[in-house]
């Protein structure tokens, strides 16, 4: 299908000629003449009235510019309806197939999202693992398969199971580890979640500390009974330093000895 353009363009001007230097000329040194007034007392209604001539000439150039312009747009206006009235035509007929393309590729997306929810479902997972959070936001483009699709989602299943068992094996036996293991659940994230831990372990030792502290502090101190003296008799067989080291203990230990010769 062609547009045609049955007038013959050739007959329009290309150029509106009209005595534009011969007004330039006559106009040039009256201009002039103005541009360099002083405006008196004495010539102030003069220059009020030149004002006004030289508004009304203005307004006489406007005018006649305005009805050429008129004149010369007035086919190209035409032109243009009739332009517009063929392209709404097509635009009608281009979105009536638009809404049917659309239809068509949200039927299939939804076919390609069941399947893969279907696929979801089928897996063994922590519940707190969601589709969404496994699923590639590409998933939609036609050119993405089902099957890489399955094979991401079973990767980053097995890859968060993983995190969660390493962080397990870190801080499981912490009183704070549910805290922890909460903030895995909610944000999928490794790195994020082993920085929360590293500042709930550090407050959770300092407050163990504060209280064993506390604790000492304020427990009494322990009153030891005095052990009751009791009596005994030794007889040693050693070398004469051996006996002086054994005295020289016995004092030191506050024992009371004596030496029965």
């Amino acid at each position: 299908m062609e547009i045609k353009v049955i007038t013959d363009l050739s007959v329009i001007p290309h150029k509106i000629d009209f005595n534009s230097e011969e007004l330039k000329s006559e106009l040039a040194p009256k201009l002039e003449f103005y541009k360099n007034l002083v405006v008196t007392e004495d010539s102030i209604k003069d220059a009020k009235s030149d004002r006004a001539k030289l508004n009304k000439l203005k307004s006489a150039f406007e005018d006649k510019r305005k009805e050429m312009k008129k004149i010369c747009l007035a086919p190209y206006e035409k032109f243009e309806k009739e332009c517009k009235e063929i392209t709404s035509m097509i635009d009608e007929a281009s979105g009536s197939i638009d809404i049917q393309v659309k239809d068509f590729e949200e039927i299939k997306k939804q076919k390609k999202y069941s399947e893969i929810e279907n696929y979801y479902n089928s897996l063994e997972k922590p519940d707190y693992i969601t589709l969404e959070s496994v699923l590639n936001p590409k998933w939609a483009n036609a050119t993405v398969s089902i099957e890489g699709i399955k094979q991401e989602i079973t990767a980053n299943i097995s890859r968060i199971a993983d995190d969660m068992d390493e962080i397990s094996h870190i801080y499981g036996g912490l009183p704070v580890f549910t805290a922890i293991k909460n903030k895995f659940a909610e944000t999928l994230d490794k790195s994020t979640t082993l920085a929360y831990a590293t500042i709930l372990e550090r407050d959770y030792r300092a407050e163990q500390e504060q209280k064993s502290r506390i604790q000492a502090e304020t427990s009494p101190p322990v009153v030891s009974e005095p052990e009751k003296l009791i009596s005994g008799t030794f007889e040693v067989s050693c070398t004469k330093s051996q006996l002086i080291r054994l005295r020289d203990f016995m004092k030191n230990n506050g024992i009371t000895f004596k030496i029965v010769k």
